[in-house]
């Protein structure tokens, strides 16, 4: 009997592919209402069919952004960002990064960010009253031979440029002196019952806390004729 020679072919292995390594980054360029979402996808040799960025108000999410670049099929990680729109003015948000290839799904642990406040409108001066109303005139002067006490009430206060225009209403004929932090102290003698505008100028300080939308306190005096100084 003849011998017979085998032939002895080495094993052919499976490649195995390994899912996607997905890391979120910090968030970038954040509005009021927008944001860009920024993370880390490693293809680990498996070509990324799906790469999402989702976010929204809870872990729920809800909302998604398409990432960009794609990853493609690499074996190191590839930084990824995604546009996050339709946000609301302070308010948390969260964000994952989620990707797939054809090793599996993988998920990013949760991040999160927070969208500033609204901003004061920079023409819009804030006017806030110490002590009670200046409508109940804080400060009055009334002579004692007076049968009906005389009032001062604060119709309006407007802004105009580096000064206040202040409309005011008088009961009766007086003097009516205008101060308060940042203002310079304005008095206008002899004025008749009704109502006047009286234009009032800001110091240095009162054009530095409009700039930078800090309050200012004005108070309003009215001294009738027999009162006393």
């Amino acid at each position: 009997m003849a011998p017979v020679a085998l032939a002895l072919t080495p094993s052919v292995g499976l490649a195995v592919i390994t899912p996607p390594t997905v890391k979120t980054e910090a968030a970038s360029a954040i509005t009021q209402t927008t944001a860009t979402l920024n993370a880390t996808v490693n293809p680990n040799g498996g070509n990324v069919t799906e790469c999402k960025l989702e976010y929204g108000l809870t872990t729920s999410y809800g909302k998604t952004a398409t990432c960009s670049p794609p990853p493609g099929s690499g074996e190191g990680p590839v930084a990824v960002s995604g546009a996050a729109t339709g946000l609301t003015a302070n308010a948390t948000y969260h964000f994952r990064v989620v990707a797939t290839n054809a090793g599996g799904r993988s998920e990013s642990s949760d991040a999160t960010f927070k969208t500033p406040a609204e901003a004061v409108p920079t023409q819009t001066t804030i006017i806030a009253q110490s002590g009670p109303p200046v409508t109940q005139a804080p400060i009055v002067n009334v002579p004692e031979r007076a049968s009906v006490k005389p009032t001062v009430k604060v119709i309006k206060v407007e802004l105009s440029g580096n000064a206040l225009l202040v409309t005011v209403e008088l009961s009766q004929k007086g003097t009516v002196r205008i101060s308060g932090t940042g203002l310079r102290t304005t008095s206008k003698k002899h004025l008749a019952a009704g109502r006047h505008r009286i234009r009032v100028q800001l110091t240095r300080s009162g054009v530095a806390a409009r700039k930078h939308h800090r309050k200012l306190i004005v108070h309003v005096a009215l001294t009738v004729a027999g009162a006393a100084s």
